[in-house]
């Protein structure tokens, strides 16, 4: 059986060409293969599309309904944001030979007779294919009825939701064994490859893991959501990838698979079916050299032009794409010019460059300073002795836990609410939309949804917008590169005008919360410990926080000035350690002047240095005339101490003998108790031995009864697995059974609900057009009482004609959709609930118990000790004997032993002789040690003065030198001064600002082309000036939005719409090149109603982006305000204002403790 596997065919008007392309092939493939069935595995829309012919959208709809005619057509829902919630229905209604089946996760499907059904239990014996749908796996739907979405345990309970709805498909196919299975899924799969060539991780959120492809115990798995076509490693699972390249990132040959299924169990045969579509090709080319086009072979080209404004200025897009066709480039392709303003930026390259002496050298080249060999030296050496560069580059990556928030003005005014805890630690990781009336409080929880001591964009002290006494902020945040945990506490009085505020910082690094250093409440400390740890608030609402206004402390930067948008770059740039170079460079400079200023003193002092040496002179002869005195009697003291040495060197002799004789009686005795040991041990092994030989029948009878109990232990063990085997089973097959069951009742309920709602409707609209037929119809106006012209009372009877048509119209509907509802209602009622399996004990579970208390009793390693013993016993005996007639003989041998050791100890003299000696080496030795310290101080003295008479004489030489190391000193102050000037603000720091912009631009642009704009956006901070050779380069800071034409417009002169996307594009590039530069992160981004002047359609694109920079910028969670249902409803989870509800610990507590 051939089955046509394809996916992501993205139906959307703007690509309706390339989509009817692969259409025709889809549909050609599966007519010349004669495929049994065709599976679409998700994302058969791009996005929501209105049921109009503009749309091209009945055209879609036909498109797909005619695969229906060819072969019986199963699929399933894709991403949301692609395939909304009930865009898919319409297919099932569609008339065709084969039919077109919405997989439902948890219920089973079978191919039969050319159609697809659900699995009933009683129409398999004729099916061909056991089918099931998985799409895009979500939280939504796969724990809603376990558990509330963002639930403490709702990571868990998804993952845990999922792997078991993946186990349950693969129990199913194990029940079904005869017949091959085929499943269509739609999600990312760990280690799959991405259309743009990243491989993907575990990541965050639910995921296809390959155990979970493997649980699934299908021949074949229909993957669907990755545009590259590949076969995942390991499993049975197979990418069909996009039916057509959706933007030039994807460069893969687009088509499907002709999956031939053999037998159950067997390998499946996978060929792929090429589409006609022309492959796609990003070709970059600078403007000297535009002109110059390869030779093409029907590929869709991006032609990408670079160059300076100047450089592009002659050049003419459409003639470039003239002649890009000519060169063989498909219809699409495009040429856009990429404006890199490289003259403008002083040094470009800095960014690449990791040493010091690099950025010095292209310093140099741009001031056009000299750098010598000392200098650079001079730069090395500070590269190596300051550690700044590791000390700034810290790596923070911050994620908000909790917000505890009492009293805010903005939650009482129309929620009523004085207290609430957001616990964001217990959601997931994703998209968070917090949902809400206007004015219910949204925008106050993410004011306050940050560390720094005031709110965002509103104006006053945070306290002017708190209500009660006992107001408090209370946010928690974790660090997740350390594990460090942070808790922000701001306490206020706020129901008075002169009311205090407290401020508290605390840190847990793993021993409990603890205040930091310096942190007793006040302002100030708070404040500044905030600026270390997080930065600054301007970068804070610039890369964390976007909202659709600003404040007049931080302005959007459309209205910002130059210098606050520069301030801004040099935060971003993560600058810090060139200051700390500068300091160091500093710090030598001053060092070297200081010891100019004593090398000057040392000169004044030089003339004394003559007389100095001629009385060092003569204190090294007073030295060395009583050193030599005290080495004579040294000589004597060594001569009287050798000879007590040797007298008593004869005494040691004479003791070692005594301590080997007393260490020989030692040895004797020990050995006696031993030998004695072992004699009384083989006494009692012989009377043990023989108590063997004598309970050895009754330990045999033990043994033997033993036996009989385990043989029938294990006979009765073998028939209670085999019962517990059946019961175990009997409970399997009611579980699959429930699991069919449940399935049925929730889809004939949903179904109940919607026509119910359906009837209530149309009920509606009858008893609207029927209050309008009971007004009568009168020839005058019923304001003035004038006859009414003829054509108005023509038009009122045209109206009422049509309303009676309406109406019957309506009530023919309404027969149709009770009759709907009552057949509904007949299959709720002909559901059968399976009866739960009996369970029995296995009778013979007291016989075993029985036996097993038996034999637990006997002691059967006593047993069996004392028959081995007793079997042994006679020789055993035997042997002992012997041995214990070798023990008597040996013992009287070492009783010799002793008895001879003591006889030559009582011959050895006393020891007080060896006493009275070691007393006077004593002496001596103390002596010679009073007489060699003298020696030493006399050498040492004459040293000193030796040292000091050469360092006099060096002052000497020194004084003459003294000039010349002057002039060389100087020399070095200069040096270390331009090293200090080249690591200022005005040297390497600022060319590090002009080669920022670039990094931003080209990061905006790729976040900006993920929602489908082709503009780009460009930062200048620089412009040239003048003419000829008076041009030059000037201090500017304009950003730009650049379209795909190449036509520029300043971001200030925007519309509200186009500066949505430009600005939330930039922002996101400044968390990246935050992130990059500086090692801070916030893992938790907040986006406030910035999506308020975007259309429908804008909307959605807008999610896109946000989407993409979640993705790229590894955030944690990114919390969004909107008003936009579709929005709301593609998040990955919500928070209603009205579900949030106090700290379940402190409610209404009067005071929160400091921790110690």
């Amino acid at each position: 059986m051939k089955i046509l596997h394809t996916a992501d065919l993205h139906a959307r008007r703007e690509s309706s060409r390339e989509f009817f392309i692969s259409y025709d092939s889809i549909r050609s493939a599966a007519m010349r293969h004669d495929v049994a069935m065709i599976a679409i595995a998700g994302d058969i829309w791009h996005g929501p599309v209105q049921n109009s012919a503009g749309s091209l959208f009945p055209d879609f709809i036909e498109a797909i309904r005619s695969l229906g005619d060819i072969a019986p057509v199963a699929m399933i829902y894709g991403t949301p944001s692609h395939d909304v919630e009930g865009s898919l229905e319409i297919f099932e209604t569609q008339e065709c030979s084969h039919g077109i089946k919405i997989l439902r996760p948890g219920t089973a499907y079978v191919l039969k007779k050319g159609k697809i059904e659900e699995l009933n239990g009683g129409n398999e014996e004729e099916a061909e294919l056991l089918i099931s749908g998985i799409p895009e796996p979500s939280k939504r739907w796969i724990i809603s009825a376990a558990s509330e979405p963002g639930s403490r345990d709702a990571d868990l309970a998804a993952n845990e939701a999922f792997r078991m709805l993946c186990m349950a498909t693969g129990c199913m196919r194990e029940r079904y064994p005869r017949l091959p299975s085929l499943v269509l899924a739609h999600g990312q799969v760990e280690g799959a490859t991405t259309g743009h060539g990243r491989m993907l991780g575990t990541g965050d959120g639910l995921h296809f893991t390959k155990d979970n492809l493997k649980s699934l115990k299908a021949e074949y798995i229909a993957l669907g959501d990755i545009h590259q076509p590949q076969h995942i490693e390991g499993t049975r699972a197979w990418y069909a990838g996009s039916a057509y390249p959706l933007d030039f990132g994807e460069t893969h040959r687009a088509g499907c698979w002709i999956v031939d299924i053999h037998e159950p169990g067997k390998p499946v045969d996978v060929v792929r079916e090429n589409f006609p579509h022309p492959t796609n090709r990003h070709l970059i080319s600078h403007a000297s050299c535009a002109m110059e086009i390869p030779t093409m072979h029907n590929q869709k080209v991006w032609y990408e032009v670079q160059g300076t404004k100047q450089e592009l200025a002659p050049l003419d897009a459409d003639i470039i794409l003239s002649r890009l066709l000519a060169h063989g480039a498909a219809k699409g392709s495009k040429v856009t010019f990429d404006i890199t303003d490289s003259d403008p930026v002083r040094a470009s390259e800095i960014r690449t460059k990791k040493s010091l002496e690099e950025k010095l050298s292209t310093w140099a080249q741009v001031s056009g300073e000299t750098l010598t060999e000392s200098i650079i030296e001079k730069a090395r050496s500070l590269e190596r002795e300051t550690a700044a560069r590791n000390a700034a580059a810290g790596n923070a990556r911050y994620r908000i836990d909790r917000l505890i928030l009492r009293g805010a003005t903005g939650l009482w005014a129309k929620s009523r609410k004085d207290e609430i805890d957001l616990d964001l630690s217990s959601r997931g990781p994703g998209v968070i939309a917090l949902i809400g009336a206007n004015g219910a409080g949204k925008t106050t929880i993410l004011e306050n949804l940050h560390p720094w001591p005031r709110l965002l964009t509103r104006e006053g002290p945070l306290r002017d917008h708190f209500r009660l006494a006992d107001s408090f902020r209370d946010l928690y945040l974790t660090d997740e590169a350390t594990s460090c945990k942070y808790r922000c506490l701001i306490r206020m009085r706020a129901d008075i005008p002169s009311g205090t505020t407290e401020y508290w910082l605390f840190r847990d690094a793993g021993q409990g919360y603890v205040p930091l250093p310096g942190i007793n409440g006040r302002l100030e400390p708070y404040q500044e410990w905030i600026e270390r740890l997080f930065g600054s608030l301007a970068l804070y609402q610039r890369t964390a926080f976007t909202a659709q206004k600003n404040s007049k402390s931080c302005p959007d930067l459309s209205a910002a000035t130059k210098g606050e948008r520069k301030e801004l770059f040099s935060e971003l740039c993560g600058i810090d350690w060139l200051e700390a170079y500068r300091e160091a460079a500093k710090e030598k400079e001053d060092a070297l002047s200081e010891s100019l200023k004593s090398l000057e003193a040392k000169h004044s002092i030089l003339a004394g240095s003559q007389a100095r040496c001629a009385a060092l002179q003569k204190e090294i002869e007073e030295h060395a005339a009583y050193a030599d005195e005290k080495s004579r009697e040294e000589k004597e003291i060594v001569r009287k101490l050798e000879e007590a040495k040797d007298e008593l060197a004869k005494i040691e002799k004479m003791n070692q003998e005594r301590t080997r004789l007393i260490r020989e009686r030692e040895e004797a005795r020990m050995r006696m108790l031993e030998l004695t040991k072992k004699e009384n041990e083989c006494m009692g092994s012989i009377e043990s031995l023989r108590a063997s030989l004598r309970l050895k029948p009754e330990m045999q009878s033990i043994i033997n009864r033993a036996r009989e109990i385990e043989n029938r232990r294990e006979a009765l063990a073998a028939e209670k697995a085999a019962h517990d085997a059946r019961q175990k089973q009997e409970m399997k097959d009611y579980l699959l059974a429930m699991t069919s069951y449940t399935t049925q009742r929730n889809d004939l309920v949903a179904a109940m609900n919607k026509i119910k709602v359906e009837i209530a409707t149309l009920k509606e609209r009858a008893h609207t057009i029927e209050e309008r037929l009971a007004m009568p119809l009168g020839e005058n106006c019923p304001a003035c009482g004038q006859k009414l012209p003829p054509e108005q009372l023509a038009r009122q009877k045209e109206l009422r004609i049509a309303d009676e048509a309406s109406l019957e119209s309506i009530y023919a509907k309404l027969i149709d959709m009770l009759a709907s509802k009552k057949e509904t209602e007949q299959k709720l009622q002909n559901l059968v609930l399976p009866s739960y399996p009996a369970q029995m004990e296995y009778p013979g579970t007291e016989e075993l118990k029985s036996l097993s208390k038996e034999f637990a009793a006997i002691d059967l390693v006593r047993a069996y000790d004392i028959v081995q013993r007793a079997e042994i016993a006679e020789g055993t005996i035997a042997h002992l004997r012997i041995e214990l007639k070798k023990l008597e003989e040996e013992i009287g041998k070492v009783n010799r032993i002793d008895e001879d050791s003591k006889a030559k100890l009582d011959r050895m003299p006393p020891k007080h002789e060896e006493e009275k000696l070691m007393e006077a080496i004593s002496t001596l030795a103390e002596e010679l040690t009073n007489t060699k310290l003298d020696i030493a101080r006399a050498q040492t003295r004459r040293e000193e003065a030796e040292k000091q008479l050469a360092e006099a004489k060096r002052n000497l030489e020194e004084y003459e030198r003294l000039g010349e190391q002057l002039k060389a000193l100087t020399q070095e102050i200069c040096e270390w001064a331009l090293l200090g000037r080249a690591t200022g603000k005005d040297g390497i720091q600022a060319l590090e600002l002009d080669a920022l912009a670039p990094s931003i631009s080209a990061i905006a642009s790729r976040l900006l082309a993920a929602s489908g704009n082709e503009g780009s956006i460009a930062i200048q901070t620089l412009r040239l000036a003048g003419k000829g050779s008076r041009q030059h380069a000037i201090e500017d800071f304009e950003i730009m939005y650049i379209s795909a034409r190449g036509d520029e417009q300043e971001i200030s002169t925007l519309s509200g719409g186009e500066a949505v996307w430009v600005r939330k594009a930039i922002y996101d590039a400044f968390e990246l090149i935050r992130a990059q530069n500086t090692g801070i992160q916030f893992r938790t981004v907040i986006l406030d109603e910035a999506d308020g002047a975007l259309d429908h359609e804008s909307r959605l694109r807008y999610l896109r982006m946000i989407d993409a920079a979640h993705r790229e910028s590894g955030r944690y969670q990114t919390i969004i305000v909107t008003h936009s249902l579709e929005l709301q409803e593609m998040a990955d989870m919500s928070i209603a204002i009205a579900d949030l509800k106090p700290h379940a610990d402190r409610q209404n507590a009067k005071d929160i403790a400091i921790p110690a």
